[in-house]
């Protein structure tokens, strides 16, 4: 039982590693390419103010990304108190709190969901990349630019080789999203396949990350997804 935990927190980890890509790293670096340290994005173009998901009755959904997912049987959502943790954010801040919208929305990667099969490890992750504390022009900035950040970043990774299977224009709960799939074979012998849904929504990259052991679930898993 310890190790098949262990087993599942190196790949619910492995896999959060991989959501920030990290385009620019420093304040200072930010700064000298013009980006405002104190710039904030609140609105999607349609004027939908930045919320993250909900997680009620094993049920995530999310008015700002418009997405619903039901946790198929056997899958956890990780807390809330788990995810502040992973972002680095004091909890005592109040989940419906303006100052921790006002603090999440100052990082780079900000984590909406987490979910973990507890028999096989597999896990899905739901992201956003908050693009206007990374690039001068956000509104300018492509899904495929933003592949190719990642991918530059995957060739520096010493742990781990991705290999990249595919790449698709899918439609997931009636939207469309920009599908990568990738082999990661990792230094300590894992084989896992990551999957990424890309879509922009105003500044930010709005992701979905999955990584399994089995393929074969993919299907299944693109099948707990629903529009709101």
């Amino acid at each position: 039982m310890k190790k098949k935990f262990a087993f599942c927190l190196a790949l619910l980890m492995s896999a959060a590693a991989l959501t920030s890509c990290g385009l620019i790293k420093s304040s200072q670096s930010s700064k000298s390419k013009g980006i405002s340290e104190s710039s904030v994005v609140h609105k999607t173009s349609s004027g939908e103010d930045f919320q993250r998901g909900v997680i009620e009755n094993n049920t995530y959904s999310s008015k700002f990304s418009g997405f619903v997912l039901t946790a198929p049987e056997g899958w956890t959502f990780s807390s809330e108190e788990e995810l502040l943790r992973i972002m680095n954010i004091s909890q005592d801040l109040t989940y419906k709190n303006d100052e921790l919208t006002k603090k999440l929305l100052s990082l780079v990667a900000i984590y909406d969901a987490m979910i973990t099969n507890n028999s096989t490890g597999s896990n899905i992750i739901i992201a956003y990349e908050n693009l206007a504390k990374e690039v001068p022009n956000p509104g300018e900035y492509t899904i495929n630019e933003y592949i190719s950040a990642m991918e530059t970043r995957f060739s520096s990774d010493l742990t781990s080789t991705h290999t990249k299977l595919s790449q698709e224009d899918v439609d997931l709960a009636g939207m469309t999203f920009t599908k990568d799939t990738y082999l990661v074979s990792r230094s300590s012998g894992d084989d896992l396949t990551q999957i990424y849904y890309f879509q922009k929504i105003d500044n930010f990259i709005y992701m979905i990350l999955v990584t399994t052991t089995n393929p074969a679930e993919i299907p299944d898993i693109e099948s707990h997804f629903s529009a709101l």
